[in-house]
């Protein structure tokens, strides 16, 4: 089952004679189970096609599915309420709730996802062990080296389970050991989860852990779209 259809999606940024085409009829298929690797320099538009893929921007023309669900003309309510329930996000910094411990955030997440509180904390218990920083479920973001809040931030991308995790730049501030840990969670967790996984990057530490490489220059998909 395809957890992200895109089909010929186009999206520009500014207006006027600042108007700046950033993709430009981008096709792009994600099976459940798969991680894509986005490569490209930067300014290519990787970051805008996550943005799009995560109903974070709405795409000029063309077509976005999530998991069979398409975002065309839906609300913005609409919108967040699919976000929210289907997609995961790690952003190249953590970006925890600096107010609440570790479990709390990923708590948080779920509860915005809908999910019960039984199983939320089930799930997140189970994903702190899985990625060896259960010890520090009840810490907070500022007591956490770098590693360990990537590590928190990719528990609380998956802990609702969701259908497609976006990954923007993950490893740009990690060292080697903390950045192939972080791609080995993300490629060895999503996939036991069922989860699609994106992951736009530079970084070619993280390619053996991909299935499939899409590059992306001037904001056309030059390979990788997959069975469009």
């Amino acid at each position: 089952m395809n957890a992200l259809v895109l089909d010929r999606v186009c999206k520009s940024r500014g207006s006027g004679a600042q108007r700046v085409a950033a993709l430009r009829d981008v096709s792009l298929r994600i099976r459940r189970g798969e991680l894509v690797m986005l490569e490209g320099p930067s300014g290519s538009g990787k970051t805008t096609l996550l943005a799009v893929a995560g109903s974070l921007l709405t795409a000029d023309s063309g077509s976005v599915e999530l998991g069979g669900e398409s975002l065309c003309g839906r609300s913005s309510s609409e919108r967040r309420r699919l976000r929210a329930s289907c997609v995961g996000f790690v952003f190249q910094h953590a970006n925890l709730l600096t107010s609440l411990s570790v479990r709390q955030n990923l708590l948080l997440r779920s509860q915005l996802a809908g999910v019960g509180r039984a199983e939320a904390a089930r799930s997140a218990d189970e994903l702190l062990e899985r990625l060896g920083i259960e010890k520090l479920a009840d810490r907070f973001p500022a007591a956490l080296s770098g590693g360990e809040e990537m590590r928190a931030a990719v528990a609380r991308a998956l802990v609702h389970r969701p259908i497609l995790v976006l990954a923007d730049e993950p490893s740009a501030s990690l060292d080697g050991d903390s950045a192939l840990s972080i791609a080995d969670a993300l490629s060895r967790i999503a996939r036991e989860r069922n989860a699609a996984v994106l992951v736009a990057t530079h970084d070619a530490r993280l390619t053996p852990y991909s299935d499939r490489r899409a590059g992306l220059l001037d904001g056309r998909l030059r390979n990788g779209g997959g069975n469009v």
